[in-house]
């Protein structure tokens, strides 16, 4: 998952989109999140679940 996240990014950095030369940082915050999310699911936050546009606004 971590791999791909990166491989995403910096395709979004070779189009432009990201202006980072280097997208590890925003990798491991991201991934931090995404890991935080499930995690609080697990948890039972939120009823066992995050609505898809609370997700998507994270992001």
């Amino acid at each position: 998952m971590h791999r791909g996240l990166t491989r995403y990014l910096e395709s979004q950095r070779e189009r432009g989109r990201i202006a980072a030369e280097d997208v590890g940082p925003a990798t491991l915050t991201s991934f931090a999140a995404l890991h935080s999310l499930a995690f609080l699911e697990r948890l039972g936050v939120h009823g066992g679940r995050f609505d898809e546009a609370q997700g998507a606004g994270m992001m």
